[in-house]
């Protein structure tokens, strides 16, 4: 195989990167306007969420939930498990296993868009849950920060 066919695509990541961030901004803003996509609880429960796993998270992360898969069916996380969540939008998987790793366990969340960040921190805030004191950073897979 040749070096070209390894270095040369016509997919522009930098223009992919730049659609996904504009359709989960829009999801924070305004997340039920209806998507291409399923989002909010009928999304988390589509993919197997349990309903005490939702309890007690904000409403308006919940609602802004537009994952692609539910972590936690593969096992449930134990008290004092350190986890990084790479792709956290507005924090839901997070904000349940900050439920699961208990007070000795440490979560932080990763997304590469600024206004999914800043609306499960907006949400968090106004909620008060211990739970919400997840640590949440604007990074990408490919670039941790």
């Amino acid at each position: 195989m040749s070096d070209s066919l390894l270095t040369e695509s016509s997919l522009d990541l930098g223009r992919l990167r730049q659609a996904i961030q504009e359709a989960y901004a829009a999801v924070a803003r305004d997340p039920g306007r209806g998507y291409h996509f399923h989002t909010g609880r009928p999304l988390a429960s589509m993919l197997g969420y349990h309903d005490d796993w939702l309890e007690g998270l904000p409403e308006g992360s919940i609602s802004s939930f537009a994952g692609t898969g539910n972590p936690f069916r593969i096992g449930q996380l134990q008290p004092g498990e350190r986890v990084v969540d790479i792709g956290s939008g507005a924090g839901i998987d997070s904000l349940i296993a900050a439920k699961m790793v208990g007070p000795d366990g440490q979560v932080i969340g990763v997304d590469m868009t600024r206004a999914m960040l800043a609306h499960g921190e907006k949400e968090c805030s106004r909620s008060r849950g211990r739970q919400c004191r997840v640590p949440r950073r604007l990074g990408r897979v490919v670039t941790h920060p």
